[in-house]
């Protein structure tokens, strides 16, 4: 991008003049030679009419990123011996140039940083401009690795605090990183977008709402480019989803109580026999009438209720894109409303009533207990609940040209 220049026209200083002032006025003097605050870095420079001289600036790329020149161009100064002298806020600097050149490529510039260039000549000691340029802000990158968020951007004042990315001139994508906005607006203004398999997204296809929760809605992504270019492959490929966030899966269903516990079983009974009629020295005979009964079996527990429905996924966001070159890559734009949470778990079925104890046998009727009633299975659970409604697909424009899905 061409900064034009700003001229500026002086009255010629005589070097008489000069001299009076170098040698009667040190205050002035030290003017002269940049003593002055960097706030004031155009104070001291004297100028000298030259107003046939112009001084052109042009930032120019190179194959890395961050790295960039500073071509500057002005008319001949004939066979004086001119200074180019550089000035930002990492301080000064001073070039010395051949005569006659008429061009010079700063390659020791910093991305981001704004700088002013003068070109002058010595006057007894001093610097004097010649010909002033306007000032000149070098571009800058953002090189981008992994999965990277819209809000850690921000933080990192990457990204302004309405989601804008506007301040770089190329934006690398590395190693098929990621841009999620989630829920927040994104807004991309870039001259070159590099990508190989690269993802700018909303919500991403894992990214989930909290149990019992509806999804949210993607955020609106708006990118405008001149070109997308591939970084290793022969063709670039970027993928640019508005998407919605995954609905929240289901409460699960009620437990089924448990069943009920078996009855305890009979205690063994016993009688009396006889010889014959009963008199007061005939003890009688014990038999055992009846031997102690087993205990019944627990009862089945309550199947478990059925799961809730999912939650509703959330809304794309809007998707607006204007790159104007793209035979180098595959731009795959979509709109996608978030899927439908996942059904909830069905309720665990109520476990099986416990077997009771068996009656206890004495006498002629033996020992020990009849066997304990055997426990109840656990009942099934309950049937898992359907999956949610997804979100809706909202409009993908290109060029201001928009298509509602």
């Amino acid at each position: 991008m061409k900064i034009q220049p700003f001229n500026i026209t002086f009255n010629l200083v005589p070097k008489f003049i000069l001299g009076v002032l170098l040698t009667h006025c040190s205050a002035y003097q030290d003017k002269l030679l940049g003593t002055q605050s960097p706030n004031t870095e155009q104070q001291d420079i004297l100028f000298q009419t030259q107003s046939a001289k112009q001084l052109s600036t042009e930032v120019l790329s190179t194959e890395t990123a961050n790295k960039y020149k500073v071509l500057l161009r002005w008319g001949s100064f004939g066979a004086q011996h001119i200074e180019l002298r550089r000035w930002s806020q990492e301080g000064e600097h001073f070039i010395k140039l051949h005569a006659g050149q008429t061009q010079y490529i700063d390659d020791l510039v910093q991305p981001g940083v704004e700088y002013s260039y003068y070109i002058g000549i010595r006057d007894a000691g001093v610097f004097v401009g010649l010909v002033e340029a306007t000032k000149i802000k070098v571009a800058k990158d953002l090189v981008l690795q992994g999965v990277n968020t819209l809000e850690s951007l921000i933080a990192q004042g990457k990204a302004t605090p309405n989601g804008e990315l506007k301040e770089y001139r190329r934006i690398y994508f590395q190693d098929k990183a990621v841009l999620t906005s989630r829920d927040k607006s994104l807004s991309i203004h870039a001259d070159e977008i590099y990508s190989d398999d690269a993802l700018i997204t909303g919500f991403q296809e894992t990214d989930e709402a909290p149990l019992g929760k509806a999804g949210r809605q993607g955020g609106n992504i708006s990118i405008v480019a001149l070109k997308v270019l591939p970084l290793k492959l022969a063709r670039g490929r970027l993928r640019i989803e508005a998407r919605g966030e995954r609905g929240g899966k289901g409460l699960a269903g009620k437990n089924g109580a448990p069943g009920p516990q078996g009855s305890l079983g009979q205690d063994a009974i016993e009688g009396t026999k006889y010889r014959g009629a009963k008199t007061g020295n005939d003890e009688g005979v014990q038999y055992c009438v009846r031997h102690a009964t087993a205990g019944s079996g627990g009862g089945v527990g309550e199947v478990g209720s059925k799961g809730e429905q999912g939650y509703v996924g959330g809304n794309s966001g809007l998707l607006a894109v204007s790159i104007s070159n793209t035979e180098q890559a595959d731009i795959l734009l979509d709109v996608i409303g978030g899927l439908g949470g996942r059904g909830g778990d069905g309720g665990k079925g109520g476990p099986g009533g416990v077997g009771a104890e068996g009656g206890q046998n004495h006498g002629t009727c033996g020992a020990g207990r009849a066997p304990r009633g055997p426990n109840a299975n656990q009942a099934a659970n309950g049937e898992t609940g359907p999956d949610g409604i997804s979100g809706k697909r909202l409009a993908v424009c290109q060029f201001g040209r928009c298509q509602m899905n």
